[in-house]
């Protein structure tokens, strides 16, 4: 995605803060995600990684999950300052059948 376009969406959502717009998070022809190409030294959004792990925290796992899978190992290894905080996003996932068994009264799990 375009540094201009990620500015009109960021410029965009301060001036309507309840309105959230999901930009796809998808592989390009060349197999890349952004946040593959924000690792990539020769890419133009180089050093750009804390920037998507910071946005993809709040995002379903669906949503990109399938996009950067293969990328995870060598975000991990770089210790970016926001890998910590979008693996505990991650890891704090709660389905709504988990949030039905747990907000039933007075019921024991076996």
């Amino acid at each position: 995605m375009p540094a201009e376009l990620i500015k009109v969406f960021m410029k965009y959502n301060q001036k309507n803060p309840t309105l959230k717009i999901d930009v796809p998070f998808t592989k390009d022809n060349a197999g890349k995600s952004p946040l593959h190409r924000a690792l990539d030294s020769d890419d133009p959004m180089h050093n750009s990684a804390n920037f998507f792990l910071k946005i993809l925290q709040n995002m379903k796992l669906d949503h990109h999950g399938r996009a950067i899978y293969d990328i995870l190992p060598l975000v991990l290894s770089l210790e970016l300052s926001e890998t910590a905080p979008y693996l505990e996003a991650r890891t704090n996932i709660e389905t709504s059948d988990l949030a039905a068994i747990t907000a039933v009264p007075k019921r024991k799990l076996r």
